[in-house]
């Protein structure tokens, strides 16, 4: 994978909001998995225009583009091999060196997180490396990518790991349906902004048929020391504040068709409540835990 439109885009907006990437460093080498149409058309949203008419003239690698477009001065990247020329061999299974600590401005991974086992060592190393006031961007799968990297990622863990308490914010947290396996590959598009479930007072859920990414675009606020204490889930967080409570007894209406449930034959009560669940609490239907993005305009704060 690598930087392809929607990246790019939010990567663009971020610039004009003020994100500063004159030092910037990338999880591997990014490739640049866009079409001449889709580049020229974030060109000429900055007022730049690209001098070659080839299409296989369009570079392997993004960082030209990442160059031109966010005015990065100090491009690293970093790489558990050499093989694609990366600028710092380093194994994100282990903490990266002090050296890097404290020293970007911007740290971007389009698809290399999913595949480092020791995620907890990896995603900490990347929060090491900003200085306060930079951002961490992250494009990573999330359903249906089964046996594509060591991992899917749920919203809850970068809402836990982009925390106050870790010293970041999150300021964006996309899901971005698509009908390919391949994300760069997929023009249609459907593209929700996810909800904290700490917020949502429940989980933020989602079975759905088809494969889903997230964007993730987070600031660090203080020096913080990433991960002391480790991040809980939020719904078992909330409910260990009161130990030995039942759950919530649903009102209203709500309460009215609970009973209702309740009162159903055994039989009948799991594929409802399965129902429910798959076509609307664990759905993009779900508009407490998603709002579709049109894409005019920014995209809803996380």
């Amino acid at each position: 994978m690598g930087i392809e439109a929607l990246s790019l885009r939010m990567l663009c907006d971020a610039k004009r909001g003020g994100a500063e990437f004159a030092n910037t460093v990338t999880l591997g080498r990014q490739h640049l998995s866009l079409s001449r149409a889709e580049l020229e058309e974030a060109l000429r949203s900055t007022g730049r225009s690209w001098d070659r008419t080839r299409r296989d003239a369009l570079p392997v690698f993004a960082d030209e583009v990442l160059v031109d477009l966010l005015g990065v001065e100090k491009l690293t990247s970093i790489d558990g091999s050499a093989y694609e020329g990366a600028t710092v061999v380093h194994d994100m299974n282990c903490p990266v060196p002090e050296v890097h600590w404290d020293a970007y401005d911007a740290v971007i991974d389009a698809g290399t997180l999913e595949h480092v086992f020791n995620f907890p060592v990896a995603i900490a190393s990347c929060m090491n490396m900003l200085r306060v006031g930079g951002r961490f961007f992250a494009l990573t799968p999330a359903n249906n990518h089964c046996g594509h990297g060591f991992y899917q990622f749920s919203p809850e863990l970068f809402f836990r790991v982009f925390s106050a308490a870790n010293g970041f914010e999150l300021e964006h947290l996309l899901a971005i349906e698509h009908p390919f396996p391949g994300i760069e590959l997929s023009r249609r598009r459907t593209v929700y902004s996810v909800r904290d479930p700490a917020r949502v007072g429940d989980r933020v859920g989602l079975v759905n048929d088809r494969p889903v990414y997230l964007f993730v675009q987070a600031v660090k606020r203080a020096p913080v020391e990433p991960f002391t204490p480790f991040p809980q889930q939020s719904d078992y967080a909330r409910a260990w504040t009161k130990p030995g409570a039942l759950p919530e007894t649903p009102s209203g209406l709500a309460s009215a068709l609970w009973r209702i449930h309740r009162a159903l034959p055994f039989v009948l009560r799991k594929p409802i409540l399965g129902f429910f669940q798959r076509w609307r609490r664990d759905s993009f239907r779900n508009t407490r835990s998603y709002r579709r993005w049109d894409g005019k305009g920014p995209p809803p704060r996380a």
